[in-house]
């Protein structure tokens, strides 16, 4: 599996995509795991978990319902983005997005 990808602030690391992997590591008790991190905020590793970046090269495709819940986590965070602006960002389509 590719690493983790992490947002680190200075003081906490936030994971923006891996997180099944990383529970499945900590079920198993391992205590390392890969991970790529960049510098950021919390709201940094919103963004990018609901991103086009996200699950682009594996995981299971998205259903409706993931699709959903990513247009609704966008639009908590970013109340004044536009349909056609969440959906660039989430790469959902406009009437997906709209329709949400």
């Amino acid at each position: 599996f590719p690493p983790i990808e992490l947002v680190f602030d200075g003081t906490d690391y936030w994971c923006w995509d891996g997180f099944h992997r990383c529970d499945a590591h900590r079920r198993a008790g391992r205590k390392d795991i890969q991970a790529n991190v960049r510098d950021g905020t919390l709201q940094d590793a919103q963004d990018l978990s609901t991103s086009r970046q996200a699950n682009a090269k594996h995981g299971l495709r998205e259903t409706p319902a993931d699709k959903r819940r990513r247009v609704l986590a966008t639009w908590k965070h970013h109340p004044d983005w536009s349909t056609m602006h969440i959906a660039v960002h989430t790469s959902i389509s406009q009437p997906t997005v709209a329709g949400t």
